[in-house]
């Protein structure tokens, strides 16, 4: 798992149960504010009811002492008592908090509308003050039993809303309670997956590179922690290899560089103490002794050379000078140079009917088509037949040169082009540092060309050049590569 994805899970979890806790309070939070609502409704119509049942005796208490005084005060009394117990009931019935409510509220106001109707009805009679008080007592019961009622369902309403409240606030506690649970077995959590996925595994890298620093060996671990650590660790152990196999072929450079060096300075030597007066040789033996002292000479010349280019191209100072060249008339040079050197080969060349041009360096692209010349004959130990042909395409001009020697295994067709990497099966028998090669390819491919070999059919190999001839541009770019990096550059040419 990366880092991103465990960042993303711990994230979408937290988000998940803060929606679930944000939502299930939003919810509490409702119920308690229709509990408060419902609660002071119910609480208003129970204090309206019961003062509706005072103004209703009061109103009754009125007009009996009235009809036994005739007093004006009670008179004045029972109509102040009258219109307060209307208005009373049309606030119970503004106040209506449940649908029981509403239906007993309807009976409470049919019950006061018929009292009063009653009570209309029998003061127009001219009855006593007692059967007044006693036509109108049924209704007056009936009326504050109405209200009794009512008074008892907002009651019962209120304890219903105080269990509920009740209930709520205990979920809220068992929620405050979770969320706490949750967020430190969360943080316990994250500790223990920070330890195991980063922590720990960060540490055992840190060991195993300063167990490096000291003793250059180490064992990287590469399954543990999160995907990017083990990015690192796997990166890290990619290093210590190639760092290992650097000095490695630094070893096998070395040995070999001495060893090709100690062959001609051993001639040198050899042929120079021949030389030495007093020495009794012939005209023809001191001629001989030059050729071999010359040969050894050019040798270490040309291992020097190609030593100073592949420092130049690591340090990315490999210097172009291009020009206007015959490329047909380049490869003839070289072809010239090397018909007559082995009489065990049969050197041919093959060129168009009119010359290539190309933009390049014509020392450069000599120096390659040079050692590759030489290579064909001295990977063919046996002699044979080197082939040479150059041909045009487009805007590219193909250069290839084969051979019958002794080959290169596919497998190695791509690792004799890397420093210092020669063939298994002659890097014991043919001398060479296996620079020339390594040298060829980084010339080409600066001049935005390419090379390339291939097994030739029955035996030997086949070098390809493809070089851009640019015949219709003026400017022609380049690639130069330092420690496995590329940094572009432009030559302005005139063609």
């Amino acid at each position: 798992m990366t880092l991103r994805r465990l960042w993303l899970l711990i994230g979408t979890i937290w988000a998940f149960a803060g929606i679930l806790l944000g939502g299930a309070l939003i919810k509490i939070t409702d119920d308690l504010h229709d509990v408060t609502s419902s609660m002071k409704l119910a609480n208003q119509s129970v204090y309206l009811s019961e003062e509706l049942e005072i103004a209703l005796l009061r109103h009754n208490r009125d007009r009996f002492l009235f009809s036994i005084t005739q007093n004006d005060r009670f008179e004045a009394e029972s109509i102040a008592s009258r219109a307060e117990l209307v208005q009373l009931a049309k606030l119970v019935e503004q106040n209506i908090s449940f649908p029981e409510d509403g239906a007993q509220v309807v009976v409470v106001q049919d019950a006061i509308r018929e009292y009063l109707k009653t009570r209309n009805t029998v003061e127009e009679k001219n009855l006593s003050p007692l059967e007044e008080y006693l036509s109108a007592s049924p209704l007056l019961e009936e009326a504050y039993d109405a209200l009794e009622k009512l008074v008892a369902l907002n009651q019962n309403q209120i304890n219903l809303k105080t269990k509920r409240a009740e209930r709520d606030n205990l979920l809220a506690d068992y929620m405050g309670y979770a969320t706490i649970t949750f967020f430190i077995l969360s943080l316990l959590m994250m500790g223990f997956i920070g330890s195991r996925i980063l922590y720990h595994p960060l540490r055992a890298l840190a060991r195993s590179i300063g167990e490096y620093i000291n003793n250059r060996q180490t064992q990287v671990p590469l399954n543990k922690g999160v995907k990017e650590i083990q990015i690192i660790a796997e990166a890290f152990q990619n290093l210590t290899h190639d760092l290992q196999r650097n000095k490695d072929t630094q070893l096998r450079f070395l040995a070999s560089v001495a060893h090709d060096l100690k062959n001609p300075i051993s001639a040198i030597k050899m042929s120079a103490d021949v030389l030495r007066p007093g020495e009794a040789t012939s005209d023809k033996e001191r001629n001989e002794i030059i050729d071999i002292i010359s040969r050894q000479s050019n040798m270490l010349e040309r291992l020097v050379s190609d030593l100073l280019d592949a420092s130049r191209i690591e340090a990315g100072k490999l210097d172009l000078r291009l020009q206007k060249v015959n490329l047909s008339q380049l490869v003839k040079d070289a072809y010239v140079l090397f018909n007559n050197s082995s009489m065990s080969h049969d050197v041919s060349l093959s060129l168009p009917t009119q010359d290539i041009w190309c933009c390049c360096d014509r020392d450069r692209i000599g120096q390659v088509l040079n050692n590759l010349l030489s290579n064909a004959i001295k990977y063919s130990p046996h002699g044979g037949a080197i082939i040479v042909e150059v041909m045009q395409e487009d805007d590219w001009a193909h250069v290839s040169i084969s051979d019958e020697g002794i080959g290169i295994p596919k497998h190695e067709e791509n690792n004799i082009f890397e420093p210092f990497r020669r063939a298994a099966a002659t890097k014991d028998t043919i001398p060479g540092v296996g620079l020339g090669l390594a040298v060829s390819k980084k010339i080409v491919e600066n001049h935005g060309g390419r090379i390339r070999v291939e097994h030739r059919h029955p035996k030997g190999t086949i070098f390809y050049i493809d070089i851009p001839t640019k015949s219709k541009a003026n400017v022609i770019q380049f690639t130069v590569l330092s420690d496995g990096h590329s940094e572009k550059g432009r030559a302005i040419l005139d063609v």
